[in-house]
């Protein structure tokens, strides 16, 4: 047990003893075991990454049309095409 001063409501101040073991079944039940999170990693971890590498691709196309398109638009009439 530790002791903690509560912050908010009309105990504000007060100094109590609160369960500082957060692998205590007791005072925290709603934690997951660590065999949960492992297994709860394991199966998110794969699609996290594809996620996050098609936002990256998103972005990099986003910035890839902003560089041509502020290229086009600044040598509009300037660029001749010659077919050959």
């Amino acid at each position: 047990m530790a002791e903690a001063m509560v912050m908010d409501g009309g105990r504000r101040g007060e100094i109590v003893k609160v369960c500082a073991d957060l692998s205590c079944r007791v005072h925290h039940p709603d934690t997951p075991s660590p065999q949960v999170v492992q297994g709860l990693l394991r199966w998110a971890s794969p699609k996290m990454m594809n996620v996050y590498d098609e936002a990256v691709a998103l972005e990099k196309r986003t910035a890839h049309e902003k560089l041509l398109l502020n290229l086009t638009q600044r040598t509009a009439g300037e660029v001749n095409f010659v077919s050959v």
